[in-house]
């Protein structure tokens, strides 16, 4: 499989596959009611999640499918689309229509989750975990898609891939956690993002984690900040940051 990035998305290509290509791209993004296209908007981090984009399915070089969704370019280049190991099953999550699977040979939707708000997805070998934003965690059998278990949480936005079988949720239950996916467990707590002064040092107003990674159990978390000392000056810029959030990540 040969990927190549194309502006705010990507485009993956098979060698051997029906599937042609994937284009996944951000179109616009939503204010309160107000719809703005991208190229207007500046970057500000409490909008991330805001964020609409559109993943377009192409079947012997024709576009079959088309299914908007929450897309970002950090989001796309972190975590790509989702593939089972073999190659044949391609999985995609839909802000309106749930969590589908498809046939990579015939372009068959083999299943369907049918809850929405559908963000990052995990492949393993025999399940799938997933994301409904504001509202759980979900694991599903990669061959049916039955759902296997749920952890429940209005305030989730996303979760970020660590060492299996670990991710980071933020925010779980309001509070950045570490959770194992083969027992669906909290195994660590960070508290709340806002609260933690490691996390947020500056306390700022807005705080949006955007990757996370364990080296030599080191966890790493990098994003955006703006508005610091807690003060929102309705300001469109905001701050990188990569902070050393837990030097001692061992986890049994």
């Amino acid at each position: 499989m040969n990927i190549e990035y194309i502006e705010g998305g990507f485009v993956q290509f098979y060698d051997n596959r029906v599937i042609e290509k994937i284009v996944y791209y951000v179109k616009y993004i939503k204010v309160g009611t107000k719809v703005i296209k991208i190229s207007e908007k500046k970057t500000l981090a409490s909008d991330i999640e805001k964020f609409v984009g559109t993943c377009i399915i192409h079947f012997h070089n024709k576009p079959l499918k088309e299914l908007s969704n929450i897309a970002f370019s950090v989001y796309n280049r972190q975590y790509g689309m989702p593939v089972s190991e073999d190659g044949s099953k391609l999985f995609v999550g839909d802000w309106d229509k749930g969590l589908c699977c498809y046939d990579t040979t015939s372009g068959e939707r083999l299943w369907k989750y049918r809850p929405a708000k559908v963000r990052e997805i995990f492949v393993y070998p025999t399940y799938l975990v997933a994301v409904r934003a504001y509202a759980s965690i979900i694991k599903l059998d990669i061959e049916t898609g039955e759902l296997i278990s749920e952890l429940r949480s209005g305030t989730l936005k996303d979760i970020y891939d660590l060492e299996y079988p670990y991710v980071l949720a933020d925010s779980f239950r309001g509070k950045l956690c570490v959770i194992d996916v083969k027992s669906m467990s909290v195994v660590k707590d960070y508290g709340s993002i806002f609260k933690n002064k490691v996390i947020n040092p500056l306390n700022c107003y807005s705080v949006v984690v955007t990757e996370a990674t364990v080296q030599d159990n080191i966890l790493v978390i990098s994003g955006f900040e703006s508005a610091p000392n807690g003060v929102d000056d309705n300001s469109f810029e905001s701050d990188p940051f990569t902070r050393v959030i837990d030097d001692n990540f061992e986890l049994v």
